[in-house]
């Protein structure tokens, strides 16, 4: 038990230190993708007050937030303090701006007192810039409540002395009016070869196929971790770990669909997709058969037409999931 609870701790550790120097790096595999360097590029040469406010939005796990941070370091992220305003609401700050996540736990139902907030940065001076700048994270939950109202009157009576820099990863979910008050940013889904060149130039002496196993640049960014400090077999654990949590507990109709259409969102082959499948699924008898059901699916998806793969994503987790609840209920 003491082992075992060593291990625990030992792995838990380990993971911490991957976040610290995925933090300290992710700037520099960010300006490895030449659409976002050349963005920035034009962006920092712009003086601060002749910038407008700017969304940034992209796919899901892909932090968007550090889009906003590296308008002021070019290196490296901004060391930020947490506080916690009227013992309400919490928020960062640093000498380059402030921060709201508004999908903090701890956030307030309520957005009145984020209102008087904004209100009270906003009507005072900034003593290390010309503006204000208020990071947004999650702008998308503000504008589905009842105060978007008061944050259009906020982006416009005190655009003088703040830049707003919002992120968002459901675009579709937020309103005209306030899009029109923002410069919106599309970040992209890296492609295998920018992620492939990001690797080289982190890790130029691991192999890419080691890393590189779909088009998730958080996932590659820990694989590169586990690689470049001696744990390479992690990688592969890494691949089959979210699949097995996800298939060992029931899920509902909409939460299989948005699941399968998020594994088509990070560019993994289907054929690498379903590989993973049949390694979940235990014992190993019931793989073949699964195989081959598999098989004929990705056979079909070839013959389809193009734009119809998130359904045979859709249709692969059902009869991954089918064939796991299939074999607990003989198992019983």
């Amino acid at each position: 038990m003491r082992k075992k609870k060593d291990h625990t701790l030992k792995q838990t550790n380990f993971r911490l230190e991957a976040l610290k120097w995925i933090h300290e790096h992710i700037l520099e595999a960010i300006y490895q993708f030449k659409t976002v360097y050349e963005r920035f590029h034009a962006l920092q040469k712009e003086p601060l007050e002749h910038l407008p406010n700017i969304l940034f939005y992209g796919p899901v796990r892909f932090p968007l937030e550090y889009m906003g941070y590296a308008l002021f370091h070019k290196q490296h992220v901004p060391i930020k303090r947490k506080h916690l305003w009227e013992d309400k609401l919490p928020y960062y700050e640093c000498e380059h701006f402030f921060e709201i996540q508004c999908n903090h736990p701890l956030m307030p139902k309520n957005y009145d007192i984020l209102c008087d907030f904004m209100k009270h940065i906003l009507t005072s001076h900034c003593i290390h810039h010309s503006k204000h700048v208020m990071i947004l994270r999650d702008i998308d939950i503000i504008t589905q409540s009842e105060y978007h109202f008061a944050l259009r009157v906020l982006l416009e009576r005190y655009s003088h002395n703040v830049l707003f820099i919002a992120t968002t990863h459901h675009i579709s979910k937020m309103e005209a009016p306030l899009l029109s008050r923002f410069m919106a940013i599309r970040v992209a889904q890296p492609t295998f070869d920018e992620l492939e060149s990001m690797g080289r130039s982190m890790a130029p002496s691991i192999e890419p196929s080691i890393y590189l196993h779909e088009r998730d640049f958080l996932a590659t960014l820990f694989r590169l971790y586990y690689c470049t400090h001696g744990q390479q077999e992690v990688c592969l654990e890494l691949s089959n770990k979210e699949l097995e949590e996800f298939l060992s507990k029931t899920r509902s109709f909409e939460e299989v669909r948005q699941f399968a259409y998020r594994m088509f969102q990070k560019g993994l082959p289907l054929a690498e997709f379903c590989s993973h499948l049949i390694d979940c699924v235990k014992p190993v008898k019931y793989q073949s058969k699964l195989t081959s059901e598999l098989a004929s699916l990705e056979h079909a998806l070839a013959l389809s037409s193009k734009g119809r793969e998130p359904i045979y994503y859709e249709k692969a987790l059902w009869i991954t999931i089918y064939a796991s609840s299939l074999w607990k209920s003989l198992v019983r």
